[in-house]
């Protein structure tokens, strides 16, 4: 098990927005995709639980050698770095763990919330690049990000993001570093979908 998501949430220290400090060692560990073995994945960040997820546990964004971005459950996570093996007893989800081909795998995903995360993090690597070429962590309108992403099996796609403005809208305060408004300071302009070997 990497960590007791409930028992030992002191451990769970965030860094910024939901993105934890500890690694627990698994940050750097490479995943080769079980559906296809040309594609490996490393595991970039960790971040926090999200309380209303079936699975729950820590998050771990992982990153292909051709930039794609995806996440994958502490579940799933802990099973694909040999941690432990399917049929073993999950202590912290209170069931056995499953493999790649079971029905409940949920494998390499990401939804709304993982979004946010992967574009809070960027913006806040961004945020570091401006205070370093300015001295100041305000970034001003009209940022452009390209991200690629692992949607879920043979959904690939590249984004492009637009930044509005750097700023809470409601009440005008800048720079608004809140990971709850990310959405509203970056407008998507596109998403098509790429065909990972092609890409």
């Amino acid at each position: 098990m990497v960590v007791h998501p409930e028992r030992d949430r002191e451990l769970l220290t965030v860094c910024a927005g939901r993105l934890l400090i500890d690694s627990f060692g698994v940050v750097g560990k490479r995943i080769r995709d079980n559906r296809d073995t040309t594609r490996v994945w490393q595991v970039s960040h960790l971040f926090t639980p999200i309380s209303r997820r079936t699975l729950g546990g820590i998050r771990a964004r992982v990153i292909d050698d051709k930039g794609f971005i995806s996440f994958l459950n502490q579940r799933d996570l802990e099973v694909s770095i040999g941690m432990v093996q399917p049929g073993d007893h999950c202590a912290w989800l209170r069931q056995d763990y499953v493999g790649p081909n079971h029905r409940n795998w949920y494998g390499f995903c990401l939804d709304e919330e993982d979004l946010m995360d992967d574009l809070f993090l960027r913006e806040t690597e961004l945020r570091s690049l401006q205070v370093e070429m300015t001295g100041s962590a305000y970034l001003p309108a009209g940022y452009e990000l390209e991200r690629r992403l692992h949607m879920s099996t043979d959904n690939d796609f590249e984004e492009l993001l637009y930044l509005r403005g750097d700023m809470d809208f409601e009440t005008g305060t800048y720079p608004d570093t809140r990971v709850e408004t990310i959405n509203q300071r970056w407008t998507r302009v596109e998403r098509r979908p790429l065909l990972w070997r092609h890409a």
